[in-house]
């Protein structure tokens, strides 16, 4: 499936930025629930959205506090390579 859609203009305080909304029941069809996190990787003119799945979660938390390695290795969890 392929949308086009117009970047729009948003307000950060003061400043003018641009804005891309995504919304829409075609985000149910394509597996993305509310609720659920999100990876977006940018490069120059492409944006990727990839959901993130239980072991990509757990990296994340894992590089933003390191004890969670007790609570990996006890609840027996696995991280992503």
């Amino acid at each position: 499936m392929t949308r086009e859609i117009k970047v729009c203009a948003k307000w950060q305080g003061s400043k003018q930025v641009p804005g891309i909304n995504l919304q829409g029941m075609y985000l149910r069809d394509f597996g993305f629930e509310p609720g659920e996190r999100v990876k977006i990787e940018f490069m120059k003119n492409e944006i990727k959205i990839r959901k993130l799945d239980a072991s990509d979660i757990l990296d994340i938390l894992h590089t933003q506090n390191p004890s969670m390695e007790k609570l990996i290795k006890e609840f027996g969890l696995v991280l992503a390579d």
